[in-house]
């Protein structure tokens, strides 16, 4: 008798122990359907700590909206823009009609936490997105996995893609690390129009102003660099995107794995809006198998506001691409060094 009752107190407690740490299919879509809030257009559920909080939206489309610190104003962009938040495409050597379509795909909730979850995008053009979120209770940062898997029955040469769209009003900042001189490069499409007054180009950092004047309404510029981060500032506020660069792997595009995109709005009722988008390595992946990237998102505050000066003295601001020098954006190597004073583990000394 005492047999049967340990025998049975061991199976009640394995079963406990698998139904929470793999949720049903039915207590899956239970979670999916009963927790979902509504924020900005979109339906999902809030991750929170007490240094930050990000709405994973599900609902009609997976993105991930107003990553922020509780009581501030979140850096992505909004429903006022054509393109909001963080949202995820597929690259093959080159961007094709298909690219959009696997990240542009409803999402389910398969776990999570208070502050972390689990969510899988439904299948697009035999591609299928699985993310995972975490944010730290120590700081205010996002851990992003991303797994990209072969759902076809043929073999697929593809890179996971991830944009993140602001307003445009603000400085993105792309840093170039160890690579030699002649290793850092710059990719332009034919289509680009070119020269951009908006790019600022310092010693070893490249300072896109998110509010100046676009040429012919949009550029797109891809960016090859192994700093492993880049981020986009406003006043005070950084929001910093962190991913290794793999300088052995095969990337899209020329190769470049960073790559910026600035465009007028194409509606009256909306903004004009700017991306800040990581690329990862090309993978051969064949029906089934899976790629695994991984990105760290930081928001800071600079210990001060970057100098927004018209006329300013040329030490204080990058002339270097401008035919007049009244540039409103700070030297390229200064907002570079405030955002490294946050985060020191990111200093590096270029070649």
């Amino acid at each position: 008798m005492r047999f049967r009752l340990i025998l049975s107190l061991i199976l009640l407690v394995g079963l406990v122990s698998v139904s929470r740490g793999q949720p049903t299919e039915a207590s899956q879509q239970g979670m999916t359907d009963s927790a979902l809030q509504e924020h900005d257009g979109y339906k999902g559920i809030w991750l929170r700590t007490a240094q930050a909080e990000v709405f994973v939206a599900l609902k009609p489309k997976f993105l991930l909206l107003s990553l922020q610190r509780p009581g501030q104003s979140s850096l992505l962009g909004d429903a006022t823009l054509p393109e909001q938040g963080i949202r995820l495409m597929v690259m093959k050597p080159s961007q094709t009609d298909d690219s959009p379509v696997p990240g542009r795909q409803p999402a389910k909730l398969l776990n999570r936490g208070i502050s972390s979850a689990r969510v899988q995008l439904d299948p697009g053009a035999d591609l299928q997105y699985l993310v995972e979120l975490r944010l730290s209770d120590e700081a205010p940062v996002l851990e992003i996995t991303y797994e990209l898997k072969n759902v076809g029955q043929h073999e697929q040469y593809v890179a996971a893609w991830s944009l993140a769209s602001f307003a445009r009003d603000g400085q993105m900042v792309i840093p170039f690390g160890r690579q030699p001189k002649a290793n850092r490069r710059l990719v332009l499409p034919w289509w680009s129009p070119w020269p951009q007054s908006t790019i600022a180009m310092g010693r070893d950092t490249l300072l896109i102003d998110a509010g100046a004047p676009v040429v012919s309404g949009f550029y797109k510029m891809g960016v090859i660099t192994d700093a492993g981060w880049s981020a986009f500032v406003r006043g005070s506020q950084a929001l910093v995107r962190m991913s290794a660069y793999e300088n052995h792997r095969s990337y899209p595009e020329d190769g470049a794995n960073v790559t910026v995109y600035q465009a007028d709005a194409d509606e009256p009722e909306r903004r004009g809006w700017c991306e800040l988008e990581l690329v990862w390595p090309l993978e051969k992946l064949l029906p089934q198998q899976t790629s695994r990237q991984q990105e760290t998102i930081r928001l800071i505050s600079l210990t001060k506001a970057p100098v927004e000066e018209k006329n300013a003295d040329a030490g204080n601001v990058d002339t270097e691409n401008s035919d007049t020098g009244n540039v409103d954006v700070p030297k390229a190597d200064v907002l570079r060094s405030l955002i490294e004073t946050q985060l020191p583990f990111l200093v590096d000394q270029p070649q």
